[in-house]
């Protein structure tokens, strides 16, 4: 097995439709790279895809449960 390197980190995400796109991915690609760091992971690049646009946000600051 090769040794841990440098990430590349993709992502889908739905965003508010008040807020401007890129703005909400400058905030969420931010959020990655710290979790990243925090976890000592070198991470090159975050590459995020808007999925879906949301009416208004749901009132929760959690993540969605994983299937």
């Amino acid at each position: 097995a090769l040794g841990p390197g440098p990430l590349r980190i993709t992502g889908e995400f739905a965003a508010v439709a008040g807020e401007p796109l890129p703005a909400a991915a400058d905030r969420l690609r931010a959020a990655l790279y710290e979790a990243a760091a925090g976890l000592g992971l070198v991470t090159t690049e975050v590459d995020l895809k808007a999925t879906a646009l949301l009416d208004e946000a749901d009132g929760t600051d959690e993540a969605p449960a994983r299937p």
